[in-house]
């Protein structure tokens, strides 16, 4: 058994015509995502670092996990930043985050989309997330990291995947990010 994790950008003009599509294995589930994994399926305390780096201890009874993100949220979700960093299990948030807005240096986060199901193929069983990400900021922003953020704990913000990724943003056009997950 292998767990794969893909992303996939798909670019599209200014008519919204898609002119660009590649797609790559993700980085690294970071180490809140398996602290996450291992508090539900044990039902023990653990202890995750949030997105600002504060620890925050919580028991799987009360904990949940959500991804849903409607838009204009650009703390949950799949999200975006221009960080160059490597990538290390460590990291608890994207390094140089993009907020949302059509301001300099800002993108327009759309909802974040999810299959409704599992698929399974005989030989993977997967789903995928998706987001569409716009910008209308007046300039154009290269795209250098991507993540999943997701509300744990009721109110606190954790970062379960950072991925490098390299793609210039031109001003007017937009992008697509779909993560897949998949048992092979």
């Amino acid at each position: 058994m292998n767990i794969k994790t893909y992303i996939n950008l798909k670019a599209y003009d200014k008519e919204g015509i898609l002119y660009l599509e590649k797609e790559q294995e993700a980085n690294s589930l970071v180490r809140a995502f398996i602290a996450f994994l291992l508090l539900h399926i044990s039902q023990a305390s653990e202890t995750i670092a949030d997105i600002a780096g504060t620890s925050r201890a919580a028991n799987a009874y009360a904990a949940n996990c959500s991804t849903v993100a409607a838009a204009g949220l650009a703390t949950r979700g799949i999200v975006a930043g221009t960080g160059t960093t490597a990538v290390a299990y460590t990291q608890y948030a994207l390094v140089t985050p993009v907020v949302h807005g059509t301001g300099a240096g800002q993108l327009s986060y759309g909802v974040q989309t999810f299959d409704a199901n599992c698929t399974d193929t005989g030989s993977a069983y997967k789903f995928q997330m998706a987001r569409a990400i716009a910008n209308n900021s007046g300039g154009d922003i290269n795209i250098k990291e991507v993540a999943i953020y997701a509300q744990w704990y009721t109110s606190y913000t954790i970062m379960i995947d950072r991925t490098l990724l390299d793609h210039n943003i031109v001003d007017g056009t937009s992008i697509s990010l779909t993560y897949k997950f998949e048992i092979t």
